[in-house]
């Protein structure tokens, strides 16, 4: 079996603000522990399995969006916790902008 994930992702903001070199999505893999099963007492019950992101223009100029496109997931290093502080830099972008290597997780998106 192959898992397919083939959902339209629909953005609420005007088409020329998202059309910026700079721009990009980001998409979280995550799965949730119960307070039993949790390991750690401050965890939130959000587990980071692996993450991936688009850039919205691409290599060449090219515009990823209004079709299909397939995202590399990468693992989050070992030990993250999600933190529940939402007026910092959200926990995806750090691992996304850091300096180290990025490890592919064997999936998909």
């Amino acid at each position: 079996m192959i898992p397919v994930w083939e959902e339209e992702i629909v953005y609420q903001h005007p088409y020329n603000c998202i059309l910026h070199e700079n721009a990009l999505a980001f998409f979280e893999m995550l799965d949730f522990v119960t307070s039993s099963e949790s390991i750690d007492s401050n965890s939130t019950g959000w587990y980071p399995i692996a993450f991936a992101f688009l850039k919205i223009i691409g290599a060449k100029k090219r515009i990823n969006v209004g079709g299909k496109v397939r995202l590399q997931l990468y693992r989050y290093p070992k030990g993250t916790i999600i933190g529940n502080n939402f007026n910092k830099v959200p926990d995806v972008y750090r691992w996304w902008s850091s300096a180290g290597p990025r490890i592919k997780y064997p999936s998909t998106l």
